[in-house]
């Protein structure tokens, strides 16, 4: 009895030592393989640093971009605010020529009333010569008033 309970125990043990030896077995075989681990962390090391560069790249594109950008926008302003002021200084030169050309004009109508006003004391001078003379205003008349007056004087 004595011999069962000890071989029982003896089968029991063996037992527990072969599951424990199993297990340390699946341990072992699960155990991931440090040079597999180390290989597969520098591809995913490399892979990171390799797609970190590419961003790196788009990122100095994207501000070459940004930059040309930039100066294209600060180009076209001050394009712009030279443009503004080389209208400005057209519009004072318009401006003073309309005032020029106002004064001009309106020193042409005084000129032309002067002219007129003239005009018309010489036809009143000369109708009062007429009258003086005695004859009338006419073309053939006038020619015959110069040469009466030529040999008069």
């Amino acid at each position: 009895d004595a011999f069962i309970k000890k071989k029982d125990a003896r089968n029991i043990i063996s037992n527990q030592l072969r599951s424990k030896a199993a297990r340390i077995q699946a341990i072992e075989s699960d155990k991931p393989d440090l040079n597999i681990a180390a290989q597969k962390f520098q591809k995913a090391k490399n892979r990171i640093i390799t797609q970190s560069f590419e961003r790196v790249e788009k990122i100095a594109k994207l501000m070459e971009r940004r930059k040309l950008s930039i100066h294209n926008a600060l180009f076209a302003t001050l394009s712009a605010k030279k443009a503004s002021k080389e209208l400005d200084v057209l519009q004072k030169q318009l401006k003073c020529f309309e005032e020029d050309y106002e004064s001009k004009l309106d020193a042409v109508r005084h000129a032309e009333i002067g002219i007129k006003l003239a005009m018309e004391k010489v036809r009143e001078g000369k109708q009062r010569l007429y009258e003086a003379v005695g004859i009338e205003d006419s073309a053939n008349e006038a020619a015959e008033t110069l040469e009466i007056l030529k040999r008069v004087g």
